[in-house]
Parts: structure tokens; sequence; C-alpha cells
């Protein structure tokens, strides 16, 4: 899970530059965005599930 995350926010660090855009964007086409989107929901999941725990 925390791979994921670590890799998610690399992304999101790297969209932020448009020279980094173009060699990022070929990682993400629609099948791995599809896996990408069902990991972050589990992602999500996983933080409002720890949160009712506090």
């Amino acid at each position: 899970m925390t791979d994921f995350i670590d890799n998610m926010d690399d992304a999101g660090i790297a969209t932020r530059y448009p020279e980094t855009l173009s060699p990022i964007s070929s990682r993400y086409g629609k099948g791995n965005t599809f896996i990408i989107l069902d990991k972050t929901k589990m992602v999500l999941s996983w933080i409002k599930e720890d949160q009712t725990k506090l």
C-alpha cells in the first residue's frame, strides 16, 4: 500500500513540470489508469477505516 502511495506522490510531483510530462504519460495508459483508480479507492477505504479507530 505504501509503495503505491509513494508512486502516486512521485507522479504528482512530476506532473507539475511540463518537461517531465511526456515521459511519464507513457506509463499511464487506459488500462493502467483503471488499475490506479481501483488502488486509489482501496487507499481511501483504508484511510477511512483507520480514522474510525481513533
